[in-house]
């Protein structure tokens, strides 16, 4: 019999028995199935709880056989490693640079200079300027000096500047008595030595700019184009400017009794503060005058602690 009359002879059944033919094998069928699809999932998941080698595992590398005395000098050769320099050479101490100042010729700009704060570099340093009305402001190096934008600030030393107009380098000088009178500060960047610890300021100010500005950070403060302070901020060493009872933004005006309208010597008064153990400072906070009388014996405490 061959398949199309069997399929004939399948169509000439009637649905009754159609019906009792698939209740009577249907559910066998659709039983092994779900059996055959549970018994893959559980070992999925058999393979997934029990540790074993993961089917993508990279295949083990085979490592060529060397012979004894190539490996012992593999072992033993360190001279070519730190021959490499693998992280850089040491940089070789260098010595300090000593900036030369350029001879520059004097301006003709009608302009005054009333106080300098220069550092080793002469690039981070600013000066306080006057106009011909006598208008003081201040300029940091590569600021702008007058309104045509042809004049620019390029470097600062303790007793000039020097100015870029247009291209051309010139000198713009302190006053003879100003610069006789050291008027200037230089920040030195230099490692401080170690001082002996006493009941005076100077364990914390000490004879020069650079430890000042340790402790704390000054720039002058114009209003209407004068000088009426130093704005004072804290430097590194936060605790000793607490300890002088000060606060940021605070501006001092005067220091026992003298007035910081003078650029020109304001540094000088501040580390003349090591003079004496009681300092009357006036400054500005919040707009409103204050006298603080600063109690330096409470300094040594904190000078001891970091020597």
């Amino acid at each position: 019999m061959d398949v199309a009359t069997r399929i004939l002879q399948w169509k000439e059944h009637p649905p009754e028995e159609w019906a009792r033919a698939a209740n009577r094998y249907l559910p066998h069928i659709v039983s092994a199935l779900l059996i055959v699809a549970l018994a893959n999932k559980l070992a999925e998941l058999t393979w997934t709880i029990i540790p074993g080698t993961p089917l993508n595992a990279a295949a083990p590398i085979v490592s060529v056989p060397t012979t004894r005395g190539n490996s012992v000098t593999a072992a033993l050769d360190f001279s070519r490693i730190t021959g490499s320099h693998l992280f850089g050479e040491a940089s070789q101490a260098v010595a300090p640079v000593i900036e030369t100042i350029v001879d520059a010729p004097d301006t003709n700009l009608n302009l005054e200079l009333r106080g300098t704060l220069s550092s080793q570099d002469s690039e981070s340093g600013w000066a306080i300027i006057a106009d011909g009305r006598g208008k003081e402001k201040i300029y940091y190096v590569d600021d702008t000096i007058d309104d045509s934008g042809n004049t620019v600030l390029h470097a600062v030393y303790g007793d000039r500047i020097l100015l870029n107009r247009a291209g051309n380098l010139e000198t713009l000088r302190l006053p003879k008595e100003l610069s006789a009178g050291a008027a200037t500060a230089t920040v030195r960047r230099t490692t401080a030595a170690p001082v002996a610890s006493n009941s005076s300021l100077r364990n914390v100010l000490s004879q020069n700019a650079s430890r000042i500005t340790n402790v704390i950070r000054i720039v002058p403060h114009i209003e209407q184009g004068q000088m009426v302070g130093f704005r004072i901020n804290p430097g590194q060493a936060r605790a000793q400017f607490d300890a002088l009872g000060l606060r940021p933004g605070d501006v001092v005006t005067e220091i026992n009794g003298t007035a910081m309208t003078d650029p020109s010597r304001g540094l000088q008064v501040f580390e003349a503060l090591g003079e004496t153990t009681v300092a009357s400072v006036t400054v500005l906070r919040n707009g409103q005058p204050e006298v603080l009388v600063i109690d330096t014996s409470q300094l040594a405490v904190l000078a001891e602690g970091r020597q």
